[in-house]
Parts: C-alpha cells; structure tokens; sequence
C-alpha cells in the first residue's frame, strides 16, 4: 500500500473509531444514569421503610402514658 492511500485512509479509520467510542460512552452514560435512578429510588424507599417503622414503634411499642 502507498503512502498516499495509507494517509487517505487513516482520517477515515479515526473518524470512524471515534464514532464507535462516541457511541459506547453514550451507551455506558444511558446505563450508569439508569443505576443511579434505581439507587435513588432504593434510598427513598428505605427512608420511607424507616419513617413508617419509626412511626409504628411511636405509636404502638413505646409506652404513652406513664405515672409515676
């Protein structure tokens, strides 16, 4: 192969490597943003878990009225 067509072609394989990483790193970008709505959704869950649990132990577990 010719050093003209060796150059002729490395634009082009560039070109197109970069558009293959341009898509992977979209691809990787849509997935963590998919993990991080899971987690978050995971966290309000678990809080929510916590506020009817400490709810629950308030009203029905701790003693309302002590005399002494």
């Amino acid at each position: 192969m010719s050093d003209d067509q060796n150059n002729n072609q490395n634009p082009e394989k560039i070109l197109t490597a970069l558009d293959e990483v341009e898509q992977t790193i979209e691809v990787m970008t849509n997935v963590v943003d998919q993990l991080k709505d899971q987690l978050h959704n995971e966290f309000r869950q678990g809080e929510q878990v916590a506020q009817i649990a400490q709810h629950s132990i308030e009203h029905n577990v701790a003693p309302q009225h002590i005399v002494h």
